[in-house]
């Protein structure tokens, strides 16, 4: 498990991404124009301020969630291949909340091309272990 934070343009989801301290990096992330995705249970001016900064929330904590990114279209890969976030530095940055970095997984099809990555999850420690999202979030790595 990484405690570095991938800033390359690879997605991040947060888990409870409506709570004070998951909004306020979701927020740093998304105004960087980073894929942010995240789930919470109800909206707030909280989660709206996200939305309109374009993080797509989803209103139910399911392992299906994490389902988007595993899909591997062409669309998606010609997205996150024409990032406009080429410019970030390279400097990664150090975290020491307790969050859940998934490992980097790479989809490979037909010609062995790699074509999309699964998301770096983060979720706060008061999440509960039997939460199905922070389940699947584990078992994919």
């Amino acid at each position: 498990m990484s405690k570095y934070v991938d800033l390359s343009g690879k997605p991040f989801h947060f888990i409870g991404i409506g709570g004070i301290g998951m909004s306020a990096l979701a927020y740093i992330l998304a105004k960087r124009k980073l894929p942010t995705y995240g789930s919470d249970l109800k909206s707030s001016h909280i989660t709206k301020r996200l939305e309109a900064i374009g993080a797509h929330i989803f209103w139910r904590q399911e392992a299906k969630n994490l389902e988007l990114f595993q899909q591997t279209t062409e669309e998606q890969n010609l997205s996150l291949s024409n990032n406009s976030n080429s410019n970030l530095s390279p400097t990664d940055l150090r975290v020491n909340t307790g969050a859940v970095m998934t490992k980097k997984h790479n989809v490979k099809v037909g010609n062995n091309q790699e074509i999309y990555q699964l998301p770096q999850v983060v979720c706060s420690t008061a999440i509960n272990t039997t939460n199905s999202e922070y389940k699947a979030a584990v078992e994919l790595g």
